[in-house]
């Protein structure tokens, strides 16, 4: 009996599994498609804002924020939120601005969110 492998064994014994494990790349990256971005909050508590910045590198930074709470003294605070993996929990960014628009405090926090039908 013959013990040398041909091409052909040598295909299957290396060539299928690395074809194997291609295709399975592909299929779960198609399947999962790309990462998802990372969220206005998650950047700020990366660093990516900091006092003193006007209100036009803010949103060009992390975006437009959701709510503006505007303030009696003419200061004005944008709120930035993010769902976490806990029930009725969320992490709410506050950026707080000088009447002249400029940040003097950066704020990061979980709230709680009330449930449906409370």
């Amino acid at each position: 009996m013959n013990d040398r492998k041909t091409p052909l064994d040598w295909f299957f014994l290396i060539g299928m599994p690395i074809l194997f494990l291609a295709v399975a790349w592909w299929g779960i990256t198609s399947l999962l498609g790309p990462p998802a971005p990372v969220r206005a909050v998650g950047l700020i508590k990366k660093g990516a804002i900091s006092v003193g910045m006007t209100t036009t590198q803010v949103e060009a930074e992390i975006g437009s924020p959701k709510d503006i709470e505007m303030q009696p003294d003419g200061t004005f605070n944008y709120v930035y939120h993010q769902g976490t993996a806990e029930p009725y929990v969320e992490e709410e960014a506050t950026v707080a601005f000088s009447s002249t628009g400029v940040v003097t405090r950066i704020v990061v926090e979980k709230v709680q969110v009330k449930p449906p039908g409370d």
